[in-house]
């Protein structure tokens, strides 16, 4: 009986094994992490992060919200705008329709409240290169001011007219 040998991995090869297992390993980090935990402490029935209603009764009926996180819509018995905002960036892309109506939408504030997963700061990178893309978040920052910030979320206004 004639034994085969198992061929060895290139240096190359290992590299982009290396190059790839940190990729993911830092990716699950910045991404997913935060929302497994939470996920698998409301499975578990353990108080935490999780909060069923994380505006209350603020934004209530009647409330026009763009998100990021088609959960707090959902809370609040809206239908939500966005279900993947990093899908939306790259739908926007390929629809420039699409964007154009977006971006006058949030210019003529037709949205009460916006919810965003982070800081609104238009030159950053994460903006212009995961989420919403760069017309968007200037469109946001230039007509909405941050309200505050409840936990994960980052809660911003429309700006009144200036008379």
């Amino acid at each position: 009986m004639r034994e085969h040998k198992r061929p060895q991995p290139t240096d190359a090869e290992t590299i982009v094994l290396v190059g790839l297992s940190w990729g993911i390993t830092t990716a699950f980090q910045l991404q997913e992490r935060h929302d497994l935990a939470d996920a698998a402490r409301a499975l578990a029935g353990a108080s935490g992060k999780y909060d069923p209603k994380p505006f209350g009764d603020e934004l209530g009926r009647g409330t026009a919200i763009l998100s990021e996180d088609p959960y707090i819509p959902v809370s609040l018995d809206h239908d939500p705008i966005v279900l993947d905002p990093f899908m939306l960036l790259r739908t926007l892309r390929d629809h420039h329709d699409w964007s154009a109506d977006l971006v006058r939408k949030i210019e003529r504030r037709r949205f009460t409240s916006i919810v965003l997963l982070r800081r609104l700061d238009p030159s950053d990178r994460w903006w212009r290169d995961y989420h919403f893309g760069s017309r968007v978040a200037s469109a946001v920052a230039s007509n909405y001011r941050l309200e505050r910030q409840t936990g994960r979320n980052w809660l911003y206004s429309a700006k009144r007219n200036q008379t």
